[in-house]
């Protein structure tokens, strides 16, 4: 059945759906305005790897190397109508990176199929940025922009759905999706499955509250261990065990109370929203959860706390962020049973024993990039996450120098244990700082220069910084 066809297969059957969409889409379809984006960039590191924010949250396209060529070619169109109320988005871009060796690939394609507040897309596409791109994570600690995108199918609402009858006082956002990896990774062909369901509450008020439940799962694939071996549910019980797991209790044996079908991992994500004379206040907090300890709190310190300031008006200082990480404690130190109690501590955030490249696309944290991966050798395949035990400071600023030249400023300062498995040996903090400037110019519409100047301090020995320079069109 679907469930455990192998990538391949998947990946044309997948294909061959995108072709006959489009066909059926250009034989009905009324288009609107095509947009263009074409950008080339070059970056420099005087290290051996780029500097930390000139590589991350990047959606995985600028390889750590320390000269690379970039060069971005997209095509985008919106809201072209169907028939009725149906209409459609689709967009395709294509990368060409040279970082030693030349590199072609299509970052995104996708085809998004609208009617009225239910989206069905197929492919692959980036997420939205959230928070004038300053924030570490893009709001979500589990998703970031920190990784190529993987090509899926999602059914999801489009953006806050308001529940009939309420007046606008109670809206929903929810989403439910199954993507496949494309990397090599430890478990070829692991699929990610993700769903969440949010709730925004308080209308026309000034204040708004919202409170969310993210779940995402990587499920199936084909394992190195021949042990272990195909991982793929085998019929529609087994799939559904897997994307809703049940879990043992404090008076079950350890391996019912440790372990669930597949790599979870979910979380809460709550706040408020205030409004107030064209500013905008946004106060969030995001748990983490690999088990469902997680999910009752017990490791209720860790996570992501931050603060969004912004303005609708364009100034020296449009908008302003602070994000505090925490995520040492993991549930507790122990693990296994300690006087008849069972302890499910060490949570082990990102990694996994099956799925052992961990949280990770290409190499790249799937959540937020101060989850650091491990350095690779010989292995061709990601080895999962070398520091996930951490607290950081991270500040964003952005806003206009003049009427046509605009910055973001970020600046992050961490303190990094390890894991509990392969701590540190001495706390390694490290200072990451960076500086985008963007240039328009009056006489040449839809051009852009793009300058940005990158520092870090690693430890107390290792500085390193790099530049990037390039032009944009769109």
């Amino acid at each position: 059945m679907l469930f455990s066809l192998n990538p391949d297969r998947l990946k044309k059957l997948f294909s061959i759906l995108v072709i006959l969409l489009i066909s059926l889409l250009y034989t009905r379809a009324q288009f609107n305005e095509l947009r263009v984006k074409g950008i080339i960039s070059a970056y420099l590191s005087m290290d051996t790897v780029m500097p930390f924010w000139m590589i991350s949250n990047t959606y995985g396209k600028v390889p750590n190397h320390p000269f690379v060529q970039l060069l971005e070619l997209g095509i985008y169109s919106k809201d072209n109508k169907l028939s009725g109320n149906f209409k459609f988005d689709y967009g395709l871009e294509f990368i060409w990176t040279y970082a030693g060796i030349s590199k072609l690939k299509t970052q995104e394609y996708y085809i998004r199929l609208k009617y009225k507040p239910v989206l069905l897309r197929i492919g692959a596409i980036q997420d939205s940025l959230r928070f004038d791109g300053m924030s570490s994570t893009n709001g979500n600690i589990l998703y970031s922009n920190n990784y190529r995108p993987m090509p899926g199918i999602e059914f999801a609402t489009d953006g806050w759905y308001s529940v009939p009858f309420t007046r606008d006082y109670i809206k929903l956002n929810l989403l439910y999706s199954e993507s496949l990896t494309q990397d090599i990774r430890y478990v070829e062909g692991t699929r990610v499955h993700r769903k969440y369901v949010y709730g925004l509450f308080g209308g026309k008020l000034p204040v708004n509250l919202y409170f969310g439940l993210n779940h995402s799962v990587q499920w199936g694939g084909v394992s190195r261990d021949t042990a272990i071996g195909d991982q793929n549910p085998k019929s529609i019980k087994d799939y559904i065990l897997t994307i809703f797991p049940t879990s043992g209790t404090d008076s079950t044996n350890l391996n019912d109370y440790l372990n669930a079908r597949g790599n979870h991992l979910g979380g809460y994500d709550f706040g408020f929203i205030y409004r107030h004379k064209g500013y905008i206040f946004q106060l969030y907090h995001t748990t983490i959860a690999e088990d469902h300890s997680g999910l009752q709190l017990k490791n209720w310190r860790d996570g992501i706390t931050g603060l969004y300031i912004g303005s609708e008006k364009s100034g020296l200082i449009s908008s302003f962020l602070y994000e505090f990480y925490y995520t040492l404690h993991q549930g507790g130190d122990r693990i296994g049973e300690f006087n008849g109690k069972f302890y499910t501590g060490r949570d082990n955030y990102f990694n996994n024993t099956i799925y052992k490249s961990g949280w990770t696309h290409f190499f790249r944290t799937i959540g937020s990039p101060f989850f650091t991966v491990k350095p690779t050798l010989k292995e061709e395949y990601c080895q999962g996450i070398q520091n996930n035990r951490f607290v950081v400071h991270h500040f964003g600023i952005s806003g206009k120098l003049n009427e046509k030249l605009t910055y973001k400023a970020l600046f992050s300062a961490s303190r990094n244990y390890g894991t509990y498995a392969a701590p540190y040996k001495d706390i390694l903090k490290n200072v990451y700082s960076d500086l985008f400037l963007e240039q328009t110019f009056k006489t040449l519409p839809g051009v852009c220069l793009h300058v940005e100047f990158s520092v870090d301090f690693i430890g107390s020995i290792t500085n390193r910084w790099g530049c990037m320079f390039g032009v944009s069109y769109q």
